[in-house]
């Protein structure tokens, strides 16, 4: 089973997510899926016997699920799915942050960079557009 797992609201482009949010998580298989393949939040490094809130894939091999992230403890935090019921290896893990109420996120698609000419920071949209003057292009 290969999957992909994605956070697309309510976090940035660095996978911060504000503590008490609802997230919509995604997940994408080449693969078929088993009915009782899930997936957890874990603190960072956890082990995968330690799970609070969990979901069902119910053999969907592409989906999306919104979640209360809850008021779990501030930092670095895993979602992980495994392929089915009886395992706690997952078979993918996506990382993020959990930062504090209140925290503003920059939206996702957008990077800060810096001149380094002046030093002046401008913001940059995923097409390469700036807020600024000069127009920079990210490489990913």
């Amino acid at each position: 089973m290969t999957l992909t797992l994605d956070i697309t609201s309510n976090t940035d482009d660095d996978y911060n997510v504000v503590q008490n949010s609802t997230i919509e998580i995604t997940w994408e298989s080449t693969t078929d899926v088993d009915v009782y393949a899930w997936i957890s939040f874990f603190p960072a490094g956890g082990a995968s016997t330690s799970y609070s809130q969990f979901f069902y894939l119910d053999a969907q091999r592409s989906g999306k699920k919104t979640l209360q992230i809850g008021s779990f403890s501030l930092g670095a935090h895993e979602l992980r799915c495994f392929p089915n019921g009886g395992s706690y290896t997952p078979v993918a893990t996506l990382s993020f942050n959990l930062v504090p109420i209140g925290t503003a996120l920059k939206p996702r698609g957008q990077k800060t960079a810096v001149n380094e000419t002046t030093g002046s920071i401008i913001r940059l949209r995923a097409d390469g557009a700036s807020s600024g003057v000069k127009v920079f292009k990210l490489l990913r």
